[in-house]
């Protein structure tokens, strides 16, 4: 647990030695290294959460003390609380993220490294220095603690680096104090993965009455090894995230403010619903569940905020899509900014445009969502009839606004060519949002299932693809479906859901043996039950088992193990009462 030591070590004899010489260093150096002390305090004798509470809030002074706080001086009053509030969230959000090997050190190291490509971009060479000071101290550590981890950082480490780099992040921004887009633009996303991992975890511990202070493994990196991922696997994914973060606040300022505010709301968007979609997986076993759903049915006011708040995060992400479309429409309508073409800026006009029109938009595109019942549906179970509502949704909300925007707002004329734009990015983000999550659920269903049993599913019609949708979206997975066996030589190759028809009947005992088949499931029409009793024997015959498809789905849903455990006999096509038949 002393890896920490190291990381302070390193990163403060280059950041005193190579670092700015100013009152800014001293605040950084020692707000860090109180930090770093009460951390190791913490990790031999544990500190109440309190007491750490008070210290990274005093730490915080020392740096503001220093001159380090965001915003302008003439608005202190302002900007020395938010200082404060950044500062103590950043430091637990690392606090927080040393939860599996190698992420907090690494998120440290992508952060560190992009807040360097932006300072050094800016002419801020010694706030540059810094950086690549705290980069390579995590870096030194981090080739010990990737997967499998040899050492830990402690309190000490985790600590550490999140007031540094939240104080270095400051450093870098303070040049655009008059700029206040950018100032916290940049720094939320050179953060965004602490940040995202941090509120995850609040959101969820406060709905469900849990103790912030508390430890748990409900972090973004333990929702995706419930899902299927390795623990080496979930860290580069969140590597990949926390390097898409930091882009952004890299390429902010050359992007211009409209430009920069709209791939924010796309990254805003995707790490909401990447977010919801892990805040879903089950962490815990169903004695456990059943627990916590008892708990939570004795209070009546959080038990009704976890029941509405599926509705409310869907509206408030539809309340962005809304506001993105609708800015993307004129993105694409002006152009991408050109300072130096010829004319007027046609981006003068946006903010008048925006303001006159925009709440007319959200007003009809809102209300016609709740009017169609949009809300009442579940993501993850999403068909056509719910894109096609979808689609009603989008037309008739931009026809209402065609007709109705000129006559409502007559100065400044927004051009039509704006709102047909925005008729189909709005479509576009409705449709994908929904299709995305749904895009999650069925790949990670398709990961976890890599490690249990292998089911064949004899006949490719209708039977055999509910069986399919049963299998896919049972979570945790049960089963993997490794692919159809078909009477009719003609679908042959074909696929349902992406899984492939390998065969006919007559290739069941070569595609068992190759595919290592564990479970075969007969879902075959009832013209054709001498067949399926045929199949029946020749699975006895080769030891597999073999389940009529209602007997699979009913005791799929029951809870039921389909597959007989060792030394028992094959269920072949019995029911669960004890009969048997010889076709679904």
């Amino acid at each position: 647990m002393l890896g920490g030591v190291a990381i302070y070590a390193a990163s403060t004899a280059v950041i005193v030695w190579a670092g700015p010489h100013d009152l800014r260093l001293v605040g950084l150096v020692g707000g860090g290294t109180l930090l770093f002390v009460t951390g190791l305090i913490d990790d031999f004798r544990r500190l109440r959460p309190h007491t750490k509470l008070i210290v990274q809030i005093a730490a915080a002074c020392v740096l503001v003390f220093c001159g380090v706080q965001t915003g302008s001086p003439a608005l202190a009053v302002v900007a020395i609380p938010l200082t404060i509030l950044w500062v103590v969230g950043i430091t637990n959000a690392f606090n927080l993220l040393d939860n599996i090997d190698g992420l907090s050190a690494g998120t440290a190291v992508i952060a560190a490294m992009f807040l360097f490509a932006f300072t050094y971009s800016v002419g801020t060479l010694d706030v540059a220095v810094l950086c690549l000071a705290l980069a390579g101290g995590a870096l030194g550590f981090l080739i010990y603690n990737f997967n499998p981890a040899r050492i830990f950082m402690g309190d000490s480490g985790s600590m550490y680096l999140g007031f540094t780099l939240s104080g270095i992040t400051l450093l870098g921004t303070h040049e655009m104090a008059s700029d206040v887009f950018f100032v916290l633009l940049v720094p939320v996303a050179m953060m965004g993965l602490p940040i995202m991992d941090t509120t995850l975890v609040t959101i969820v511990r406060t709905l469900e009455g849990r103790p912030l202070s508390q430890g748990g493994r409900d972090h973004l990196s333990h929702r995706l090894v419930a899902v299927g991922l390795s623990e080496r696997q979930a860290v580069l994914v969140l590597y990949v995230l926390a390097a898409s973060f930091g882009s952004l606040g890299l390429v902010a300022r050359v992007m211009g403010v409209w430009l920069s505010l709209l791939l924010a709301g796309v990254y805003l968007a995707i790490a909401v619903l990447f977010g919801a979609f892990l805040a879903q997986v089950r962490l815990y076993n169903p004695v456990e569940y059943a627990e916590k759903s008892a708990a939570l049915s004795n209070r009546p006011v959080v038990n009704g905020m976890i029941m509405f708040k599926r509705e409310l995060g869907e509206a408030a992400l539809d309340f962005m899509l809304v506001c993105m479309a609708y800015l993307g429409s004129f993105v694409l309508h002006y152009g991408f900014p050109n300072p130096a073409a010829p004319g007027p800026d046609p981006y003068k006009e946006i903010p008048v445009m925006l303001s006159a029109s925009l709440p007319l938009v959200l007003l009809v595109k809102m209300c016609l969502l709740l009017a169609f019942q949009v809300y009442r549906g579940m993501w993850r179970y999403l068909g056509i009839a719910d894109l096609m509502t979808l689609v009603k949704v989008t037309l008739l909300s931009s026809v209402l606004i065609i007709a109705g925007l000129p006559i409502i707002v007559r100065t400044p004329i927004i051009p039509r060519s704006v709102l047909v734009i925005d008729f189909l990015l709005f479509t576009c983000l409705l449709i994908g949002s929904r299709v995305a999550f749904a895009a999650l659920n069925d790949m990670f269903v398709r990961l976890q299932s890599r490690w249990q049993p292998q089911v064949l599913i004899v006949g490719a019609g209708d039977v055999g693809e509910l069986v399919l949708r049963t299998i896919l979206r049972l979570r945790p997975a049960a089963y993997r479906p490794v692919g159809f066996l078909d009477p009719d030589p003609a679908t042959r190759n074909r696929t349902l859901h992406s899984v492939r028809v390998l065969g006919t009947t007559d290739d069941l005992a070569a595609i068992a043996g190759q595919h290592d088949v564990d479970l075969v499931v007969v879902a075959l029409a009832p013209m054709y039950a001498e067949l399926a009793e045929r199949i029946r024997q020749h699975c006895e015959a080769l030891g597999v088992p073999a389940v009529a498809a209602a007997s699979f789905v009913q005791m799929h849903f029951a809870g039921l193990p389909v597959l007989p455990a060792a030394g028992d006999m094959p269920l072949s096509l019995a029911e669960p009462d004890g009969s048997t038949t010889t076709a679904s």
